[in-house]
């Protein structure tokens, strides 16, 4: 039998650093197995190296937002210990599509891992300090919440309330 229910697509972007990326998708996964038939939502992860395609109409990123990130819904962004790629218009593709989608008016859920790092070189250094700017930043901004974990049993606490709490607003309650 054939069940109706809300797609929700959740565009996740993080830097290359947070091993956490890949656990989202598969959470947001196990999220659907055991509560979209309920709640009649189901919420859809939206990645670039899964989605995309080669492209050279136009620069990577802003295909990325065009075609995969502008289309979404949600945003959900994990940041570590380093910013990311630099584009041609933003300290890095995360932080372009963090900006972009802000924007817009839609939810976007940034959470920064409070992890420890490793500090064995300048630039490990130089990239660290680079995030607590832009966490400074968000909050000078008052960007809204922002929300940090450290292992990931608390981050899997956190999208847990987040998914939940997305579903509820998707039903009106």
């Amino acid at each position: 039998m054939a069940h109706d229910a809300k797609l929700v697509d959740i565009f996740i972007g993080s830097p290359s650093d947070v091993r956490e990326r890949n656990f989202a998708r598969e959470y947001m996964n196990e999220w659907n197995e055991e509560n979209a038939r309920r709640t009649q939502i189901r919420l859809q992860p939206v990645m670039w190296e899964r989605q995309s395609t080669a492209d050279s109409r136009a620069r990577g990123q802003e295909l990325i937002n065009r075609k995969l990130l502008d289309p979404c819904d949600i945003l959900l962004a994990l940041i570590w210990a380093r910013l990311g790629t630099p584009t041609s218009v933003a300290l890095s593709g995360t932080i372009e599509e963090v900006t972009r989608f802000h924007s817009t008016g839609k939810r976007v859920s940034l959470y920064f891992c409070q992890r420890q790092i490793n500090w064995d070189d300048k630039e490990k250094l130089d990239q660290a300090n680079a995030v607590l700017d832009f966490q400074r930043e968000m909050r000078d901004i008052d960007f809204g919440i922002i929300g940090y974990y450290t292992t990931k049993d608390s981050l899997e606490r956190q999208l847990r309330r987040l998914f939940n709490e997305i579903a509820d607003e998707y039903n009106g309650r």
